[in-house]
């Protein structure tokens, strides 16, 4: 019996730490969660790191993801490669549709903790901010009262105690690819019903003002864009991708305009 208890004993002490590792930052993932057996279709065999991005109509309520874009750091790159990953997406399509983040390795060996970092920007540092579409203030002057109101962008959306966790992380020696869906923009109405993209594009020039009607002061110093990244166990980026999202407009053929739903450029 106290052999039984011993080992049941190491077994918790086991989890716990597994439970304690990772960024401090990252909320890590449910790892009994479905992943769509196709996320690495496509991807050459021994990608240190990879990310594909799709979308499907808010009202599908299927499991099939348009792939829009890949990107993957090639096989065999050096450890301490990072590239950034550019996409374009259409632009009404895109105000209508969730969007699904891909992430992974197949060299798992080599990726202790993988981490998914969605967007985000701090909208407001004021006591008494009164977001678009709300009718009551909300306080975004005091560090400890951050509502995610203060906040712009899809991180919000995407982590369930964000500003407490900015970003999410599993390890790929349990599970080496997995998924997460930001809900549309049109679903959500973050930006009050106006046909912008915000929510999910970050293609905002450093110190351009803010077309989503943030505060300068509060957005600088303040604005985190998408990436993914392998680290070690001391938390030492292996591979990276940086992700600029941009919204893609119908420049030739549309009467009306050529910028209908707004991105940040």
């Amino acid at each position: 019996m106290k052999s039984l208890i011993h080992f049941f004993g190491i077994a918790f002490l086991g989890l716990l730490m597994l439970s304690c590792s990772g960024e401090p930052q990252a909320k890590s993932f449910d790892l009994s969660s479905t992943t769509d057996p196709t996320a690495a279709d496509g991807i050459s065999e021994k990608t240190p790191l990879f990310i594909k991005i799709g979308m499907q109509w808010e009202s599908d309520t299927s499991e099939v993801f348009k792939t829009f874009k890949s990107c993957a750091i090639a096989p065999g790159s050096p450890q301490n490669t990072q590239i950034t990953c550019n996409v374009s997406l259409p632009e009404a399509q895109l105000y209508y549709s969730k969007v699904r983040f891909y992430v992974g390795t197949l060299v798992p060996e080599n990726c202790t903790i993988l981490t998914f970092s969605p967007y985000f920007y701090r909208r407001s540092s004021n006591a008494a901010y009164m977001p678009t579409g709300q009718t009551d203030p909300k306080d975004c002057a005091v560090a400890d009262r951050y509502d995610p109101i203060c906040f712009g962008g899809a991180a919000p959306e995407m982590v369930s105690d964000f500003p407490t966790n900015n970003s999410r992380y599993f390890l790929p020696a349990v599970k080496n690819t997995e998924y997460f869906t930001l809900p549309a923009e049109n679903t959500r109405r973050k930006y009050g019903g106006d046909n912008v993209n915000y929510l999910v594009t970050n293609n905002r020039t450093p110190g351009a003002p803010d077309p989503g009607g943030a505060d300068p002061a509060a957005m600088a110093g303040n604005w985190v864009n998408y990436s993914v990244s392998c680290t070690t166990s001391w938390g030492r980026d292996l591979y990276k991708i940086n992700l600029v999202i941009s919204d893609e407009n119908e420049e030739d053929n549309d009467p009306a305009g050529v910028d209908d739903f707004q991105d940040w450029d």
